[in-house]
């Protein structure tokens, strides 16, 4: 028998010494089966329940068969259990031909407070590396006492090679960090409060121990904004966090900064003066020839405003044009600091949000000095009637008026009196088009230090072209081509090229295609990637064949190719 073809459709059948079918639970199940496919039998079980419905329901997800020059030979056979309508389990065997049985499972939980998903692969003694290997992931939220809520987000590797071996890509094997985060929040009217650990597992044997990231425990903020109704107003920000780490300085930090503003508001226009106070103190341990508690005060005053210019347009008055002009002020006076430790500060890269910041770094150890104006123009086209956004586009500079004299270790001083000229352009769901573009271009070498291009077509889920080019001068010149496009009426092919200009080669390539009949589909990949840091390679291929009431849960291919190809997503 054949649970979910058509009348008439025998591609696929079920043929068993003893199939029991109960209409009451929608359940069939089969004893000494085999799965017979175009009449070739590809599947012995002894013992097998199937769904007789579309419903969700436990059962068999039909195997992957694959192979990768890491690992061999693999095939993995997934279990589907719906254990009750809010929660499930999908456990999935994996047998790789040269390491072993890879046991792996995904639970996940739905309830009227949070969400929750565990997954954990555990894999026995590996021949090839001659340990046991595991990953465990935790993410979990959760709503509670009306407008508390608290987030796990918690990651676990057995050795710093896990992704090397087993990632799909690389993007899992560049990934240098997992981070262990538990926070908790509550949002009231006035005050946000918010308690946060976080630690992390490095996975770079290379990196100096200076150079890995501080755990906090804990991190603790409380920020306020009180706004009267003659638009003065007042807030607070403030935090105190533990930073530990093996190497280097460690200790407590405290922040206080609070502010007075004034909103003068009206129809097309803003003006929003601010003046605020920080005071930062440490206390120190592990910091010999150094001050055990210095600190940091000093004002910060800024100067934001903006015009929204708008008309309509088009022969029936359909489209909006907007045209929004913004300036902005900001003076904070030198303070030497170079007796503050370096905790979590850095340089951001350049953006918009970074660009009208008042603080130049990113983090609370530095606050840079300045005597800032940045301007910024941006322009919009929108449905007038609805306000979908078409079309955008910006320019941003910020003018310096002083020499910055604030510095990192290692910063190369900033004399320049313009900084990078900033453009982002997107274009977005016009006729099917979808375009973003950014720029940061040095004005006085007339050179672009960072770009990133990308342009995609997306007429339907399972028809999408994506092109793309990310540029950061001296460390990244990559360009992307990936495609997903129906051909015929059963037919569906896949592709996608990474390739890298300043290494000379594709950091990641894979082809695929797919058949679609009534009651089966039929995948196969085939992949060539970056497998870890030094640049060895991986070859491989999948291919997975799904019969229809059998593996009607998920796929495995699928989520690769999602993952994969921006924008796809299966019919």
């Amino acid at each position: 028998m054949s649970p979910s073809c058509p009348e008439g459709a025998t591609d696929w059948e079920l043929r068993a010494r003893r199939i029991t079918l109960d209409t009451a639970t929608m359940r069939g199940v089969g004893r000494s089966t085999q799965v017979v496919f175009k009449g070739l039998p590809i599947l012995y079980l002894p013992w097998i329940s199937f769904p007789l419905s579309s419903a969700r329901q436990s059962g068999l997800l039909f195997p992957m068969l694959g192979s990768s020059s890491r690992s061999g030979a693999t095939l993995a056979v997934p279990w589907y259990w719906n254990i009750a309508p809010n929660q499930d389990l999908t456990a999935t065997p994996t047998l790789y031909a040269r390491r072993g049985l890879n046991l792996g499972g995904e639970y996940r939980l739905l309830t009227p407070s949070g969400t929750g998903t565990l997954r954990a692969d555990y894999l026995h003694n590996d021949r090839l590396a001659q340990l046991n290997r595991s990953w465990l992931r935790l993410d979990s939220s959760a709503q509670f006492a009306e407008r508390w809520r608290a987030q796990i987000e918690a990651q676990r590797v057995s050795d710093t090679h896990y992704f090397e071996d087993f990632a799909d890509g690389p993007q899992a094997t560049s990934t240098i960090f997992l981070p262990r985060a538990l926070h908790l929040g509550t949002r009231g009217d006035i005050w946000q409060l918010q308690a946060h650990l976080e630690q992390f597992q490095t996975l770079d044997d290379q990196l100096a121990a200076s150079d890995r990231p501080y755990a906090e425990l804990p991190r603790l903020t409380a920020t306020a904004h009180w706004l009267g109704t003659s638009g003065f107003g007042s807030d607070l920000d403030s935090e105190l966090t533990d930073f530990h780490r093996d190497t280097g300085p460690t200790g407590w930090r405290g922040h206080v900064q609070p502010g007075l503003s004034y909103d003068f508001t009206r129809p097309g226009f803003y003006l929003r003066p601010r003046v605020s106070y920080d005071l930062t103190a440490y206390r120190l341990n592990d910091a010999p020839g150094a001050a055990s508690t210095p600190s940091r005060s000093l004002p910060i005053v800024t100067l934001d405003s903006a015009v929204a210019l708008e008309r309509t347009t088009g022969r029936t008055g359909d489209r909006l044009i907007t045209l929004e002009p913004r300036i902005n002020y900001v003076y904070i006076p030198y303070r030497d600091q170079s007796a503050l430790p370096l905790f979590d500060t850095g340089l951001p890269d350049p953006n918009f949000v970074a660009l009208f910041r008042a603080n130049r770094y990113a983090g609370l150890d530095r606050i840079g000095d300045a005597n800032n104006l940045t301007l910024g123009l941006t322009g919009r086209m929108l449905q007038a009637q609805t306000g979908q956004q078409y079309l955008s586009a910006t320019l941003g500079q910020a003018l310096h008026f002083t020499e910055p004299r604030v510095l990192l270790p290692g910063e190369t001083p900033d004399t320049r009196k313009r900084s990078d000229l900033l453009a982002n352009v997107d274009l977005t769901a016009y006729r099917n088009w979808n375009l973003h573009y950014d720029l940061a271009w040095n004005p006085d070498v007339s050179r672009t230090e960072k770009s990133l291009l990308s342009l995609q077509y997306l007429p339907a889920g399972n028809q999408v072209v994506n092109l793309g080019y990310r540029f950061t001068r001296g460390t990244v010149a990559q360009a992307e081509a990936a495609a997903a496009w129906p051909v015929g009426r059963h037919w569906d092919l896949y592709g996608r090229n990474v390739y890298s200009f300043l290494d000379h080669r594709a950091i990641e390539s894979f082809a695929g295609l797919q058949y679609r009949a009534n009651c089966w589909g039929l995948r196969l990949v085939v992949r060539d990637s970056v497998s870890n840091r030094a640049g060895t390679r991986d070859t491989g291929w999948y291919l997975q064949l799904e019969l229809r009431g059998l593996s009607n849960v998920g796929s495995g291919a699928d989520s690769f190719l999602q993952g994969s190809i921006q924008g796809y997503s299966p019919r």
